[in-house]
């Protein structure tokens, strides 16, 4: 087993100097009932032994300029002054395969090798057309700012979802709520994003880093998902356990903690995507 890893860790040329590897059971129990991500990511965000800690999926690339980033002084200013902020780093995916991917900040988009990013759950499969239903999900993230905003400079976020799961930074402390396990079959990301913004935690974005979402094979959880999405039963139970968890965070909290983030509302959400569209319509004409 130990000599499975190791050939693992090598194939994902990874420092082991910087890699914890926590080897846990299998889920059978779980077969064909979801699938433990919160779990997955408890684990690993207990294994972490820094101050701060990024948290991205394992199909998700940070790009070069993330780390100098988060140790510029704009940065390291937030964080000092405010133990429950959440910074956001902005997610992007790709619908083609290329090493090289083009991110749209301030430069115009071309080249025939090139593999256009866009924001995560924006566009269908071809990268056409903007499914408005889905974007809620990174909306709040801003993107027309973080486009032309100068690099590294962190802005406030002017509201969230109740859907929102962006990618984030976060301070390791007694305060941040881990995610909860019971979280298998759907809600899991939003649900710990949402423990947050019930905490009192501020969301901020920063211009210029970003995390890009890769193509890749189907996972296991997935067929679970599908089936989820066609059983009315299933559903039902996601939300029950969504309503104890809220009530449970609600009655824990109590009045000591308040959010200090807003609700986005469906005509400023209109207004996020709108300013978008523009600023990369802007871009690609240049």
């Amino acid at each position: 087993e130990e000599t499975i890893i190791e050939h693992l860790v090598q194939d994902m040329k990874c420092d082991k100097e910087q890699l914890t590897v926590t080897c846990i059971p299998p889920f059978e129990e779980l077969k064909g009932k979801g699938f433990p991500y919160n779990y997955l990511r408890r684990v690993a965000l207990d294994a972490a032994v820094t101050s701060h800690i990024v948290y991205l999926d394992m199909d998700y690339v940070p790009s070069s300029d993330l780390e100098e980033s988060l140790y510029s002084p704009a940065v390291l200013k937030e964080f000092t002054h405010d133990n429950k902020l959440a910074l956001v780093v902005a997610a992007f995916e790709v619908f083609g395969e290329s090493s090289n991917i083009t991110v749209p900040r301030s430069r115009k988009i071309n080249g025939e090798s090139q593999v256009t990013a866009y924001p995560f759950k924006f566009f269908d499969r071809n990268g056409q057309h903007l499914m408005k239903k889905s974007t809620r999900f990174h909306a709040p993230t801003n993107f027309g700012r973080w486009m032309t905003e100068n690099t590294n400079l962190v802005y406030p976020l002017e509201c969230v979802t109740k859907d929102f799961e962006p990618y984030i930074v976060v301070q390791k402390c007694k305060h941040l709520p881990p995610p909860q396990d019971q979280f298998i079959s759907g809600h899991d990301k939003v649900s710990w994003i949402r423990h947050l913004v019930l905490s009192g935690y501020a969301f901020k974005s920063i211009a210029g880093p970003f995390c890009i979402h890769l193509p890749h094979a189907r996972i296991a959880g997935k067929d679970f998902h599908d089936y989820l999405k066609r059983s009315k039963t299933k559903r039902a139970k996601v939300q029950t356990i969504k309503k104890q968890f809220y009530k449970h965070v609600a009655a824990a909290s109590g009045k000591n903690v308040s959010a200090r983030m807003h609700t986005c509302g469906t005509g400023k959400l209109n207004s996020l995507l709108n300013e978008y569209i523009k600023v990369a319509t802007k871009i690609n004409e240049q």
